[in-house]
C-alpha cells in the first residue's frame, strides 16, 4: 500500500478508465485497453487509471502474471513514444509503485486540472464502511502486518494464496453488495474530501456509472462514479471547455444518462448538472 501520495497532472484533454480487473484469460478486454493507450499516445491524451488495473496485482518481483509482464513491456514502449499513463491505487493493487518505471505517476489519489477546471479522483474503497467484506479486505489483507509477513512467503505461493483469499472475500455475503447506499456514500464523499474549488470529483470502485452535483460554498461540484472497464469497456473524456462525455472502447460516444438514480435518492434543490459536449 502506498502512503498518501497524490498524483498531479495538467492537460487539455483527459481519458479516465477504472476497475479494469484485467486477468490472463481476458484477451478481448486486454486488447481493447492496448488499442486505447495506443490511440491516446497518437493523440497526445493522458490516461488515468482509477484503480484495480488488474484483478489482483502484487508489486513484488516474481509475483507478476504473464499478462502483467506483457503489459509492463507495452506501457514501457509507449511511454518512450509519449504516453502519459497515471495509476491510482485500488483495493486490488498492492504496491503499484513497482511499475513506476513505465507510468507517468502513481499514488493514492489524483488532483489536477483539465484546462482551468480542477479535477480530482480517488478509487473509492473504504467509502462504504457498511460493506463488511470491503472493510475486512482493507483492514486485514492491506494491513502493514500482513504485507510485511507476506514478504517472507515464496512468490509463487504468495500469488496462489492471494488469489484464493481474494475470491473468498469477494463472495462474502454482504447485503451492501446487492444495493449501494447512495445517500450514505455521498455523505462519506463530503466528509472525506474538501470539494471546494473542484469542477469534477471522480470515484471508481463501485462498478456503476452515475453522476450528481453536490453543493459547496464555491458552487456545485459534479461527483462522477466512473464506470467499470471490466463491465464495459468504457471510458470518460474530460475537456478544457468544461465538458465531458462517455465513450466505448473504440471512442464512440455513448448516452451519459446515469445508469443508477443517485440524484433521485439524494435530491439537491437548485442544482443542475454541468453541460456535456
Amino acid at each position: 500500500m502506498l502512503r498518501q501520495t497524490t498524483v498531479h497532472l495538467q492537460a487539455d484533454r483527459l481519458w479516465v478508465i477504472s476497475d479494469l480487473h484485467l486477468w490472463d484469460d481476458q484477451t478481448t478486454k486486454t486488447q481493447a485497453f492496448i488499442r486505447l493507450v495506443r490511440r491516446a499516445t497518437a493523440e497526445g491524451v493522458p490516461v488515468l487509471c482509477g484503480g484495480d488495473f488488474f484483478h489482483l496485482f502484487l508489486g513484488r518481483r516474481g509475483c507478476q502474471t504473464a499478462l502483467q509482464q506483457y503489459l509492463f513491456q507495452v506501457l514501457g514502449d509507449l511511454r518512450t513514444e509519449g504516453l502519459q499513463f497515471y495509476w491510482i491505487e485500488g483495493n486490488r493493487d498492492f504496491r503499484p509503485v513497482f511499475w513506476k518505471p513505465v507510468v507517468q505517476g502513481v499514488g493514492r489519489r489524483m488532483v489536477g486540472r483539465v484546462g482551468t477546471h480542477r479535477i480530482g479522483m480517488v478509487h473509492g474503497h473504504g467509502l462504504n464502511r457498511r460493506d463488511w467484506s470491503d472493510w475486512l479486505w482493507q483492514k486485514v489483507v492491506h494491513s502493514p502486518v500482513v504485507t510485511t509477513l507476506a514478504q517472507a512467503v515464496p512468490a509463487p505461493a504468495l500469488l496462489r494464496w492471494a488469489v484464493v483469499a481474494e475470491r473468498r472475500i469477494r463472495t462474502f455475503p454482504s447485503a451492501y453488495k446487492r444495493r449501494i447506499p447512495w445517500p450514505y456514500i455521498l455523505r462519506r464523499v463530503r466528509r472525506a474530501v474538501d470539494l471546494r474549488g473542484f469542477r469534477w470529483w471522480l470515484v471508481g470502485h463501485f462498478h456503476v456509472f452515475a453522476w450528481v452535483p453536490l453543493g459547496t460554498p464555491d458552487g456545485p461540484v459534479e461527483v462522477i462514479f466512473v464506470p467499470s472497464w471490466d463491465e464495459g469497456p468504457t471510458y470518460l473524456e474530460f475537456r478544457a471547455d468544461g465538458t465531458w462525455s462517455l465513450h466505448d472502447a473504440e471512442g464512440a460516444r455513448l448516452d451519459t444518462r446515469p445508469l443508477v438514480p443517485v440524484a433521485r435518492e439524494f435530491p439537491l434543490a437548485g442544482s443542475t448538472p454541468w453541460p456535456m459536449g
